[in-house]
């Protein structure tokens, strides 16, 4: 009688191995995602990645240690709703601080009628400056993780989460600490080659630490208070030597036109050594994306490891 039911299963097994293996047994266990599901759901927070689609994320073991392991590894990447708040919070005040930043900004521009600002009124007006351009990246990079964070948990929050995590790793960390090393190091060799004396007479020290300094300081914070998942080193070295060399060619169509450079130190450059100098300041960014992920990985070191661990790239 009890070689019914076996042979009957053990057909059924053949005919529809999947629904097997995802359905409980009688007197099995639970479902690995589906137990997690269930937890996170009563936990609170939210998954950092949806991780579903993952064949086998939660270890190599059988039973219940596969389940401990799966357990663990989904406990250190989700997101805690302290986690979740103080994202939302940093990303809140970023966003209005760089709204203070250009409002501050156009103020002072405008109070000085130009002067100081000469170069802002020739051909590309203040969109040929790089510092310029780096304060709106950051504005827009900060406005963008504010719109995800108040999104509804989903797969579309999700998507846009890796969006935020790119641009951040690309653009919006190495950006503004190359800004920052090559605008100090040429201030300290010699001031008049990129922020001659002039210009103290009008703009304050406070805006131009603002421009040069501060924005280092936000995105320091960013990486501190929110874990980012790094691209693969040949996207981000296309996404580095991408958006370098499209300065690069816009600057020299901007002297092409007007016949003057952004910063005075290109005119002491020789013409043909000036793609090698574009060349050595696309590597000095990507060496600046490098540092930005050896920094996360120093910070969030369970978290790379745990991505290690299941075998995860680009982590």
């Amino acid at each position: 009688m009890a070689k019914g039911p076996r042979k009957r299963a053990a057909t059924k097994a053949e005919e529809n191995p999947e629904e097997m293996e995802a359905s409980p047994g009688e007197g099995g266990e639970e479902p690995v995602h589906a137990s997690l599901d269930a937890n996170q759901a009563k936990e609170g927070g939210d998954d950092y990645w949806d991780l579903s689609d993952d064949d086998d994320w939660g270890g190599t073991g059988g039973g219940g240690s596969r389940q401990s392991s799966a357990s663990r590894h989904r406990q250190i990447l989700r997101r805690s709703n302290i986690e979740i708040g103080v994202s939302f919070v940093c990303h809140l005040v970023l966003m209005c601080f760089y709204i203070f930043v250009h409002v501050y900004d156009a103020t002072i521009f405008k109070r000085s009628k130009g002067v100081g600002f000469e170069g802002h009124f020739t051909y590309g007006g203040r969109w040929k400056y790089l510092t310029y351009l780096n304060l709106w990246v950051q504005f827009l990079y900060f406005f963008l993780c504010f719109f995800v964070d108040i999104m509804p948990y989903g797969a579309t929050k999700v998507s846009f989460r890796k969006i935020c995590d790119t641009v951040f790793c690309t653009v919006a960390l190495p950006l503004p600490i190359f800004v920052a090393v090559m605008f100090w190091g040429i201030y300290a060799i010699d001031r008049e080659l990129i922020y001659p004396t002039f210009l103290d007479n009008t703009i304050p020290s406070i805006l131009n630490h603002l421009w040069h300094t501060t924005v280092v300081l936000c995105v320091l914070v960013e990486l501190v208070v929110v874990f980012h998942r790094f691209p693969g080193n040949w996207t981000a070295t296309l996404v580095t030597f991408g958006y370098s060399f499209s300065y690069m060619i816009w600057i020299v169509w901007v002297f092409t036109m007007s016949q003057a450079w952004p910063y005075p130190f290109f005119n002491i450059i020789p013409l043909p050594l000036l793609p090698l100098f574009f060349l050595a300041c696309s590597f000095i960014g990507l060496f600046f994306y490098f540092l930005g992920k050896k920094l996360c990985q120093l910070r969030w070191s369970e978290r790379h490891q745990v991505l290690a661990e299941l075998g995860r790239k680009n982590v």
